[in-house]
């Protein structure tokens, strides 16, 4: 089962090389399904409005979608962010509209760079390989 964690993994096999390519690749495939999961959950209060992407060490990256009375007509009604669950807050986010090719390239980005800051942050413990 697959629990969003972004780990290193050995070559061969279905695992993953730590290449930026194939990474940006598979970040912006679990942004995809992360954002329809959203959508489907569309009208229904009962449903999440937050879905995790991935762990980077002890940060989450979610996507969150604003609730029909936060959303302004300008402003995004996606947010991707990165959450630290030790403190409770989102240290960092990124609005998101649609999720279109360049939308999307510049998420997977986003990730990105955070796991490579993640990895250069000593204090915020051991992270996985992401770029």
């Amino acid at each position: 089962m697959d629990d969003g964690s972004i780990a290193k993994r050995h070559a061969g096999g279905d695992e993953y090389s730590c290449r930026p390519g194939r990474w940006a690749d598979e970040i912006e495939q679990r942004i995809i399904r992360a954002y329809f999961q959203l959508v489907r959950a569309t009208g229904h209060s009962d449903r999440p409005q937050t879905v995790m992407v991935a762990r980077l060490g002890p940060l989450e990256v979610r996507l969150a979608r604003a609730s029909g009375e936060d959303v302004r007509s300008d402003a995004p009604p996606f947010r991707l962010e990165v959450f630290s669950p030790a403190s409770s807050t989102a240290m960092e986010s990124l609005g998101c509209f649609n999720f279109d090719d360049g939308e999307l390239a510049a998420a997977a980005r986003f990730v990105l760079r955070t796991g490579h800051d993640t990895t250069a942050h000593p204090q915020l413990g051991a992270s996985p390989c992401v770029c």
